[in-house]
């Protein structure tokens, strides 16, 4: 108690059918640990410039046993690649100077990891840069925001457990679900990926992520609100597009979903040379507001508890 929306769903489905069985069935489940399997041996190098998305996919790798090398930048991606093997890389695609399909490239140019498997991290769902990873060498794709069962399986692709997994099951946080279907806000995939990894590494990574979000996304915002101002000639919408991808990325590795649907309109009209409008930006920002709020009061229920 109090009941969520789902078990209210089951108790009707329950009275509805005449068996309560159903409810027994789902208190077993709800009680089954999840098992991701081990895969402490495999070699995973992880590039990501933005350090929000660095951390949910650190303790995603660590909810599967593995301790991944981090690059921030392509280059550094390109050095460490050149000194080290790896079973699998996870290279973003959208990153300011050497970008991921430069790394890519360089990467296959030297021996050490020119048949490593790559996977394209990247929140570019639609249009060319969908299908870009391919030509750019990389052999998969992996939408942000991705989950732990997403990650599990792109890794299994080329390397296997030393344990066999039992059946995922996502033993979530439901009042926290609850609260984000309530508000439209957060999205509840993410929130299932960190409930997760909190039940199999005893790592709150909702809290992390989301005060790294609240403390960092506001100057991000800032950034795009300046070049949008400055973009009256025409000359900008390159620069527009890529800061509404970056926080567009971020929205969607820290779970706000509503946020990063408005960057990825703005991100497709600046691709179209289309002007950003007040109203966009106006609604941007009330979402962050909004978001940032749902995201402290999480936060805040978290630690109430916990006392």
């Amino acid at each position: 108690m109090p009941p969520t929306s789902d078990d209210m769903r089951k108790i009707i489905a329950c009275l509805n059918a005449g068996d309560w069985s159903l409810m027994a069935e789902k208190a077993a489940a709800s009680d089954k640990k999840t098992t991701l399997g081990d895969f402490s041996g495999c070699r995973v190098l992880a590039v990501d410039d933005n350090p929000i998305n660095r951390e949910v996919l650190k303790e995603a790798l660590n909810a599967l046993n593995i301790k991944a090398r981090f690059a921030t930048d392509g280059q550094s991606a390109v050095d460490i690649a050149h000194s080290q093997e790896f079973d699998i890389i996870f290279m973003d695609c959208s990153m300011p100077g050497m970008d991921g399909y430069e790394a890519t490239a360089a990467i296959r140019a030297n021996g050490l990891n020119a048949g490593t498997h790559i996977v394209a991290l990247t929140a570019h769902v639609t249009g060319e840069a969908a299908t870009r990873w391919q030509a750019a060498g990389m052999d998969s794709y992996m939408a942000k925001p991705f989950t732990v069962t997403q990650l599990r399986q792109a890794i299994t692709a080329v390397y296997r457990p030393s344990a066999a997994p039992e059946t995922l099951s996502s033993n979530t946080d439901h009042s926290a679900h609850d609260a984000a279907e309530a508000l439209e806000l957060l999205s509840p995939d993410v929130l299932s990926m960190f409930a997760m990894v909190m039940e199999n590494t005893g790592t709150d990574i909702r809290t992390k992520v989301f005060s790294m979000f609240i403390g960092q996304v506001d100057q991000a915002v800032q950034a795009l609100e300046v070049h949008v101002a400055q973009n009256t000639d025409n000359r900008d919408f390159k620069a527009v597009k890529d800061l509404a991808h970056a926080l567009k990325s971020m929205c969607s590795s820290a779970g706000a979903q509503a946020a990063a649907k408005i960057c990825d309109e703005i991100e497709v009209d600046a691709q179209k040379n289309v002007f950003v409008t007040g109203l966009q930006m106006n609604n941007l920002r009330e979402i962050i507001a909004q978001t940032k709020h749902a995201m402290q009061r999480l936060i805040n229920e978290k630690a109430q508890k916990v006392a």
